[in-house]
Parts: C-alpha cells; sequence; structure tokens
C-alpha cells in the first residue's frame, strides 16, 4: 500500500459502510472519526467552518485521488440536485482488508459511528455535529435546518443523546450555550406562528433558560412534526 495514512483511513472510512451518500455526509463522518478515535497523522486536522459545517479540503482532495488510483468509485445520482455517492471498488476492498489487519480495534470504533448514522437521515447526524463542534457552524447556510432538527427531535431543551465515543451529551443547550453566545439565527417568525398556535402574545428567543421556559408550555399542547414543517415552509 502506497498511499499515506489519511488516505488509508478515509478508505477505511468508506469502506465501513456499502456506500456513502453526499459530500456533506462523507465530510461528517470523517470529522467524527478524526475528533472522536483516530488521532495523530491519522486524523484530517484542517477543518474549517463552511457553508453545511465543518469542512476539510484534505478530506475532499484525498477522496479524488482514491478516485484516480482506481480504488473509490462516485456515481451523481438525484432528480433535482446532484448527490455524489461513494463506494469501494473491488482494488480498494482488497487494499481495505490488508489495512484492517493491522488496525482491527480502530477500524472497528469507526465501523461503529458509521453504523450509528448509516440508516439516520443527515439531519440528524448534522444536529449532532453542530453541537458538538459549534466552533464549525460559524459561517453556516443552513443553522436554520439543523435548529429545526434539534427542536423537532425534542421539545425539551434538558433532553440529550447519547452518542458513541464521546461523553458529551448532545442537546439544543450546547448550541445556545456554545462560546461567543447563542448561533446567529432570526427566529422571530417561528417564534410568532408558535406563540399563534399556542395561544400566547410571544415566545422568547431562544436560549437555554427562555427556552426552556417556552417548552414547559408546549407540554400542553405538543407541536406536531407536520406543524413545524408549515412553520418552516412559510418563512
Amino acid at each position: 500500500m502506497e498511499h499515506g495514512e489519511k488516505k488509508q483511513w478515509l478508505l477505511a472510512i468508506i469502506g465501513a459502510s456499502d456506500s456513502i451518500e453526499g459530500n456533506t455526509r462523507l465530510q461528517k463522518y470523517c470529522l467524527l472519526a478524526s475528533k472522536l478515535i483516530l488521532k495523530g497523522g491519522s486524523a484530517y486536522d484542517d477543518w474549517r467552518p463552511y457553508k453545511f459545517g465543518a469542512w476539510s479540503n484534505d478530506v475532499r482532495s484525498d477522496v479524488e485521488s482514491l478516485q484516480a488510483a482506481g480504488l473509490v468509485k462516485m456515481e451523481v445520482t438525484g432528480d433535482f440536485y446532484d448527490t455524489h455517492v461513494y463506494e469501494l471498488l473491488p482494488h480498494g476492498r482488497s487494499e481495505l482488508d490488508i489495512f484492517v489487519e493491522m488496525h482491527p480495534k480502530i477500524f472497528s470504533d469507526v465501523k461503529t459511528i458509521i453504523s450509528y448514522y448509516r440508516d439516520k437521515d443527515l439531519d440528524e447526524l448534522l444536529a449532532d455535529v453542530y453541537s458538538l463542534f459549534p466552533e464549525y457552524t460559524a459561517k453556516s447556510t443552513i443553522m436554520d435546518r439543523v435548529m429545526h432538527a434539534m427542536m423537532k427531535r425534542s421539545a425539551d431543551a434538558s433532553a440529550v443523546y447519547s452518542l458513541p465515543y464521546t461523553d458529551k451529551k448532545v442537546g439544543l443547550q450546547m448550541m445556545t450555550g456554545a462560546s461567543g453566545g447563542p448561533p446567529e439565527i432570526d427566529d422571530r417568525e417561528i417564534r410568532a406562528e408558535i406563540a399563534k398556535m399556542i395561544g400566547l402574545p410571544g415566545v422568547p428567543p431562544i436560549n437555554p433558560d427562555a427556552f426552556k421556559g417556552a417548552t414547559s408550555l408546549w407540554k400542553f399542547k405538543p407541536l406536531t412534526d407536520s406543524e413545524f414543517d408549515q412553520i418552516m415552509a412559510e418563512r
């Protein structure tokens, strides 16, 4: 195997699932693996804030190198938006088998993370990554969408979700309590619609204390997914 260690682990990340759908999902898998499992030269470390959260140019260039080497196949699918789907070619699978023999435990850990998210919607993955690593959300153009996913997942701001290989508890309070203050999101129209639905003159802005207080009122009349979707569609 002549590829660098980062590329070999990228090969392992792609090979840990039958296929990976989308550049955003691939990038977030690499972020989680690099931050939670891989260390030193194995981990990607050029992460920066971008449109959909953390982005690594090295991941992008390395996956292109693996394609050029005949180890990874990329197909474009989608009726309205192009989606890049990545999977290993036979030669890539053979090289991965050799590499995994050298690092069975770490590969098992990487596979556990990817298996955890494989059947989850992208918004679920983004919600977790954004709350775990809010430092990469400054330039996000989908903050409303991610906050919407967090709010739909649980109307209780104190709810947390335990993820593999981290002691951090994922919840809305991690985003609103991040250093530098709450994320920049204009939620005035959403709060106006929620207030109208529950018969109140207004709903406090989203922050750890105010949001928790608002959710205590929602418990008397929980909002359905369709009501949330209607709010978002009318924005």
